[in-house]
């Protein structure tokens, strides 16, 4: 209000000193500034209070800044008229100026408000759905290990563990495309991945799947395609997992054929292709929008219409595309489009071991963790996991209780949940540092959250070191490895499993020849388990021991290793022939 008054005195003063002689009526003019600059600022009543004072002054006032009255005719008032109309039109517009300028940052707020109410969903969502699964995978891992169960058992609880692991990665999918659309940015993390491997190990996957419905799963790749490309992993698995878990859903009968192409120097296309029920016309357009589920597809089988919608947010973000063709009753056929960077000259990648054995080497002194998680399953968990190892486990439910056994117990590291009672994990690690700054304390965080930003402001609170749930015994021993003298190596049997295929000492089994070694090469690509169960029956009379291996591998459906078996007779087989 004081701009709005003062910039109506200064136009009044510029007309009375500049203008007053001016014989013509223009001197409305000089007041239109002072009435726009008041209603700009000062909102409608500014505006209407300057129009009405500047009228006003000219009507009534004029006299004493003049030797004669403004108003000296009816063209006069016609004037003043039309001055209080045009200033009433520009108050109008300033006032809808405000309007619009005040409902923009209502709705800023708003979606401020949104974004951060979405946010903590995801993050609640994050931690109530990671903390169970720590438990299911853990125990699922732990007993897998237990050589005191039947095979069969140990058998059954891998599969439990590595569909657990499916349904982790599916999880953190959904987690991260609600975190994608909340905050309006991907999180693209390129580094180098054995493309090849990845697509057989999604083959060895799903061939339990297909196989117990009649289907044929096929996988066909390209030679021209480098085996190490640079791209996002996980979002490619994601992808092709969906897809190919789709086309066995709703397939019934016939075939599913995955196959991988150079789509240009630097781009590949992979074919997810089936016989199964199609897709109506009128679906076709909307299938990759959340929620989205064709008519077709939810009669047939059970589904929440979020797969597709992940393909297609992870494939742009990749810089690719996910397109489909399908006819009803005739299959459907999509397609995956996405970029790459060459690997040459990268350093491999590092790969964790599967299983691992670690233990505090003899006449070490006791090491003491502290386990400080509210579920007491995890607690169970990771006691399991520690006491093997040589540790002394202490337990805490809550943030309150950690701080006070960290100074009565003087555990050497802590495993500190984020999510905790009383105060949380953060703020627990923060008291730990603070009362104990003169001893060195190893603080480990357990996050279940998916949230980058959230695991961010937890290490800034004094952690060593960070693990997400559900963690594995093998992190979880690199992990205390790096704070204490630990030892870790890789289990016997899983070096064992690694040998088991590549030695065969009797003569017979090492006369396989280069002509069997094709057929059989071709037939574990083409995922044909019927083929090379049937090959092995034929060949068990002239090579035993590979027979009764591959019998094995068929039976337990195990392409991933099938595939490293044709590869180590490869390779027996030239050495043999190297003279």
């Amino acid at each position: 209000m004081a701009i709005a008054l003062g910039a109506t005195g200064f136009g009044v003063g510029f007309r009375v000193l500049v203008l007053s002689s001016m014989e013509h009526r223009t001197p409305w003019l000089t007041f239109y500034p002072a009435v726009m600059a008041a209603a700009v600022f000062g909102a409608w009543r500014a505006g209407a209070l300057a129009t009405v004072f500047t009228t006003l002054f000219v009507v009534f006032g004029w006299e004493l800044a003049s030797p004669r009255p403004f108003m000296q005719g009816s063209s006069d008032w016609l004037g003043a008229g039309a001055y209080v109309l045009n200033c009433a039109f520009m108050v109008l517009i300033a006032q809808r100026m405000h309007t619009a300028s005040a409902k923009a940052i209502l709705e800023k707020e708003r979606a401020e408000e949104a974004s951060r109410v979405k946010s903590m969903f995801l993050a609640n969502m994050s931690h109530e759905l990671r903390t169970p699964m720590n438990s299911i995978l853990g125990f699922a891992e732990i007993l897998a290990d237990d050589t005191t169960l039947p095979q069969t058992a140990r058998e059954k609880l891998q599969i439990i563990h590595r569909n657990g692991r499916q349904l982790l990665e599916t999880i953190n999918a959904i987690l991260e495309i609600s975190r994608a659309e909340s905050k309006g940015d991907g999180n693209l993390k390129l580094v180098p991945l054995d493309f090849h491997e990845l697509v057989f190990d999604l083959q060895s996957l799903f061939n339990p799947s297909a196989s117990g419905k009649r289907l044929e799963l096929a996988v066909h790749i390209d030679p021209s395609i480098p085996r190490r490309v640079v791209t996002d992993p996980s979002k490619i698995r994601q992808i092709l997992t969906n897809l190919i878990g789709n086309a066995i859903k709703y397939t019934l009968s016939g075939s599913v054929t995955v196959t991988a192409k150079r789509d240009g120097p630097e781009r590949i296309s992979v074919e997810i292709a089936d016989t199964g029920i199609g897709i109506e016309p009128g679906s076709i357009g909307n299938i990759f929008r959340p929620f989205e589920r064709t008519m077709m597809g939810a009669a047939t089988a059970s589904g929440t219409g979020l797969g597709l919608a992940i393909c297609a947010k992870f494939a742009e973000e990749l810089g690719g595309s996910v397109s489909v063709e399908s006819a009803v009753g005739q299959g459907s056929r999509f397609c995956l489009h996405f970029p790459f960077l060459s690997a040459v000259g990268l350093p491999e990648e590092v790969t964790l071991p599967v299983q691992v054995q670690a233990r505090l080497p003899p006449g070490v002194a006791p090491v003491r963790v502290l386990v400080v998680d509210d579920i007491e399953a995890n607690r169970q968990f990771l006691r399991c996991l520690l006491e093997p190892m040589g540790f002394l486990v202490l337990e805490s439910s809550d943030g309150l209780d950690a701080v006070a056994k960290v100074s009565s117990q003087s555990p050497e590291i802590v495993l500190m949940d984020l999510w905790l009672p009383a105060i949380d994990g953060a703020e627990a690690t923060r008291r730990i540092r603070r009362d104990h700054a003169d001893r060195k304390v190893v603080v480990i965080g357990l996050s279940a959250s998916a949230l980058p930003d959230e695991k961010e402001e937890f290490r800034r609170s004094g952690l060593d070191d960070v693990l997400s749930k559900p963690v594995s015994r093998t992190c979880l021993a690199l992990a205390l490895a790096r704070h204490c003298p630990l030892e870790v190596h890789e289990s016997e049997s899983t070096d064992q499993s690694r040998q088991d295929s590549s030695i065969f000492p009797t003569p017979s089994d090492l006369e396989i020849g280069a002509d069997w070694l094709d057929r059989f090469d071709l037939l574990v690509r083409q995922g044909d388990l019927s083929g090379i169960q049937a090959m092995a029956v034929e060949s068990a009379s002239e090579f035993p021991l590979v027979s009764e291996e591959i019998v094995k591998l068929v039976a337990a459906m195990d392409t991933r290793k099938l595939r490293k078996l044709a590869q180590r007779l490869r390779e027996q087989c030239d050495a043999e022939e190297t003279p």
